[in-house]
């Protein structure tokens, strides 16, 4: 495996554990949604479980350009984590491309499951 794919690896898996760090503002939350990072695109939606993200219509292969109006090409990594995560029962307004079409999507974060068990996803 290569480095930048093991980097983009680690990346989806810290994405669902992130709300096991402190968000501030009260309990972590998440969007549960399996991403995958690259500098050039972005997030992109690899699976979305049950839960608050699943419930918005976030679909595999959606990619996320801009969170909370803020385009992501524009944020660092950890910017970009950040702004997914916050207290659980905040929503983040996240702009979804699928397709030829983008629309704004938004997502309740909700208390993680597990924190800290989820194992980072492997790119090939």
């Amino acid at each position: 495996m290569t480095r930048g794919r093991a980097a983009r690896g680690v990346a989806a898996g810290l994405l669902l554990a992130c709300g096991a760090l402190a968000c501030g503002g009260g309990a972590p939350g998440v969007i549960h949604a399996r991403l995958a990072y690259s500098e050039a695109r972005g997030f992109r939606v690899l699976d979305v479980p049950p839960g608050p993200a699943a419930r918005a219509g976030l679909a595999p292969e959606d990619r996320i350009v801009a969170i909370d109006g803020e385009p992501v090409r524009s944020m660092s990594y950890v910017e970009a984590v950040g702004r997914l995560r916050g207290p659980a029962g905040s929503e983040v307004t996240l702009t979804v491309v699928r397709g030829d079409e983008q629309r704004d999507v938004v997502v309740e974060r909700a208390p993680p499951r597990g924190a800290g068990t989820e194992r980072p996803a492997q790119t090939r």
